[in-house]
């Protein structure tokens, strides 16, 4: 997920690792492992609710209880960055924020793996959408406080790791910008960085979403869109980019 490999390798991989993680009993590993296909099976196939985890014998509620009280708190993190994932990419912002705060309370227990920076992205973008939502002065203000402490840290670790981070950073930067600063001449700049950071190291999804992100900036060009639809299509996830296609329909006739 965080790599931007296609999905379907992701999958196979799942596939051949399994059957070996269920023999050796290893039920935090088998969790992961459950988890990251649902969500997988969420982006490629298509579903009634593309943000829910309920899927065959997997009960959502029943099984995210079952880590919880038996303490397996890596998946149970890994459980809430893919919800929260999966509810931002569908714009589900309020329920993505809900779950963004609870994964922030079980981070700590993730120090060290790759999902840290995964949270602080989603979250943050999710955090950007509330703001931008909200006209609460005093609601406002502490979101503003809050992003910027985010982006502090997404900025420290894309100046440590370019290739890893540094694209995340940037689009994470120009959505403040867009929303916050309302200076859509430096959002683009930052949307366009990124992209071509992404591009770089092959991030298949964070380039998607850069596109989609700069869309935002200016509807009339749908060209971004459309880049959108086919970077989504690319990492695999057609439930996506049928989202778009589908709530956005007057978009893709005709190009800019």
């Amino acid at each position: 997920m965080a790599s931007g490999e296609k999905l379907q390798i992701i999958q196979n991989q799942i596939n051949q690792d399994f059957p070996y993680i269920q023999k050796m009993k290893y039920v935090g590993v088998k969790y992961d492992l459950i988890i990251t296909s649902i969500f997988i099976s969420n982006l490629t196939t298509s579903c009634m609710n593309p943000t829910s985890f309920d899927s065959g014998d997997f009960c959502e509620q029943k099984e995210v209880q079952f880590l919880r009280d038996n303490k397996h708190v890596t998946p149970d993190g890994w459980y809430h960055i893919l919800k929260l994932q999966l509810l931002y990419l569908f714009r589900d912002y309020l329920k993505a924020e809900n779950i963004g705060y609870k994964s922030e309370r079980i981070l700590s227990f993730s120090y060290g793996l790759i999902q840290i920076q995964e949270h602080y992205f989603y979250f943050t973008l999710t955090l950007l959408k509330i703001y931008e939502n909200t006209s609460l002065l005093f609601e406002r203000f502490k979101l503003r406080r809050k992003i910027k402490k985010n982006i502090a840290k997404l900025k420290v670790w894309g100046t440590a790791c370019e290739e890893n981070y540094q694209h995340k950073y940037l689009l994470v930067l120009g959505e403040y910008y867009r929303s916050i600063k309302k200076d859509n001449i430096s959002a683009k700049r930052c949307f366009e960085e990124g992209i071509e950071l992404a591009k770089r190291y092959n991030f298949n999804q964070v380039i998607a979403l850069g596109y989609e992100l700069m869309w935002t900036i200016d509807l009339k060009y749908n060209k971004y869109l459309k880049e959108a639809y086919y970077h989504y299509m690319v990492w695999g996830a057609q439930t996506k980019a049928t989202h778009l296609k589908t709530n956005y329909h007057q978009y893709f006739e005709g190009a800019q």
